[in-house]
């Protein structure tokens, strides 16, 4: 006779095990962009580069950490910028672009050897992301 868990919590475990490996490989292609910003500042000479000593994996890690901080923030830095300009509706949009900008910027100065080398990175970044935004389907916004 068989158990009740004998062939079922092996198609179980597949399946969760698929669905972790298919949100961990949109994780890694939302980090595109910004690995690319990192080979940027890399590239280009007297930018510093990553940081001496910080092995592939780590800058993997914290790579998609960035992205994880980015995907949980979310719209904050838009809500910050109508809460401190209420009656500039005009301003908000790239007072909100500039902190989010800001934002990443520091953080990646974890894995970065100099300011200038995070600067250059999110600049090709960002751009990178505002390329790709034009491809991706928008969601319905509600109006407030």
């Amino acid at each position: 006779m068989r158990g009740p868990r004998d062939d079922d919590s092996r198609t179980g475990c597949r399946g969760g095990a698929s669905v972790v490996a298919l949100l961990l490989g949109a994780l890694l292609f939302a980090a595109l962009p910004l690995g690319a910003g990192v080979v940027v500042a890399c590239v280009v000479p007297g930018l510093g580069g990553i940081r001496p000593g910080l092995p592939l994996p780590a800058l993997v890690a914290v790579l998609l950490g960035i992205v994880l901080v980015a995907v949980v923030i979310g719209e904050r830095p838009l809500r910050t910028a109508r809460l401190l300009m209420p009656g500039r509706p005009r301003l908000q949009g790239p007072a909100a672009e500039l902190g989010a900008f800001v934002l990443l910027t520091t953080m990646l100065l974890v894995p970065l050897a100099s300011p200038l080398g995070a600067l250059t990175a999110a600049a090709s970044a960002s751009a990178c992301y505002r390329c790709l935004e034009r491809f991706l389907p928008q969601p319905h916004r509600s109006r407030r």
